[in-house]
């Protein structure tokens, strides 16, 4: 049971991260007119998406520590371990971080010198965060992959 669960968080976790990734955000920067509104509802999408992030990693993580046959496997629960406490950064620090200064940045009665340390802040952020985006998607996708693999192998063991 454990073995499904933990596919489910884990394919989950990979899909809708590309869907997000790949379509939702890009379409809302194509469609959107004013750079404010999308960064707005793209944070708004991905400060509820790092909640069910949380989820996936959670249900990851106690899933893989109840299945015996892949809890031997350190390094699997290591990848899970840094995925959930990139999660954890996501919600609690990046995705908040950046919805607060986005309010700051975008009031136009701010000096343009603060502004301008404003939108710095707000790039290094933004730039964090889509670094430990695409470390995320690669970790999730090679779990992915060795998973099937491992359970793939264990499966024809025991025919």
């Amino acid at each position: 049971m454990s073995k499904y669960l933990y596919f489910i968080c884990i394919s989950s976790w990979f899909f809708t991260s590309v869907v997000i990734d790949m379509v939702a955000v890009p379409a809302v920067f194509r469609n959107v007119s004013n750079i404010a509104e999308a960064g707005t509802v793209g944070m708004i999408v991905f400060s509820k998406y790092n909640i069910l992030e949380l989820v996936f990693s959670l249900g990851s993580l106690i899933s893989i520590y109840l299945n015996k046959t892949i809890a031997k496997f350190n390094y699997i629960f290591a990848a899970l371990f840094i995925l959930f406490i990139n999660a954890t950064v996501y919600t609690f620090y990046l995705s908040p971080r950046i919805v607060e200064i986005n309010k700051k940045l975008y009031r136009d009665e701010i000096a343009l010198d603060i502004k301008e340390t404003l939108q710095a802040a707000h790039d290094f952020h933004h730039h964090l965060y889509v670094g430990l985006e695409k470390g995320k998607v690669i970790l999730l996708l090679l779990l992915l992959g060795f998973s099937l693999y491992l359970f793939n192998k264990k499966e024809k063991e025991t025919v």
